[in-house]
Formats: C-alpha cells, structure tokens, sequence
C-alpha cells in the first residue's frame, strides 16, 4: 500500500533560504515534524500552507449577488 502525503514542502511557508537554497526550517532546527500513520498517512507537524482559501464551503461568494 502507498502512503499519502497530507502536505506539500513546496507550498510550505515554514522555509528559509540561505545562499540560493530552501530549507526546511524545523528539520534545519533538528525537529522531526514528519509522522506515518497507522493509515498510511504521512503528516506534517509544522506545516505552514503558502496557498490562501479565497472561498469557503466551494461558492464564490460574486455569483450570490443579483
């Protein structure tokens, strides 16, 4: 069975970059966010998504006005 990845470390905003480079910041601080599940689910204790909701629920809220 494949694990599913419940974060993207591109997206993250949990990140530096020193000379030309990205890191992550927790495993540069020697932290250990990343977990497995029993349900074959690999999490992100830390993880800081960069990608902001615009709308909630799937409505765009423009299309409710008359």
């Amino acid at each position: 069975m494949k694990y599913e990845y419940l974060f993207d470390c591109k997206d993250c905003t949990n990140k530096v970059t020193v000379i030309g480079e990205t890191y992550c910041i927790p495993l540069r601080q020697h932290e250990n966010p990343i977990i497995a599940t029993d349900d074959y689910k690999i999490k992100c204790l830390k993880y800081k998504p960069g990608q902001t909701i615009l709308f909630e629920g799937g409505k765009d809220n423009d299309t409710d006005r008359e």
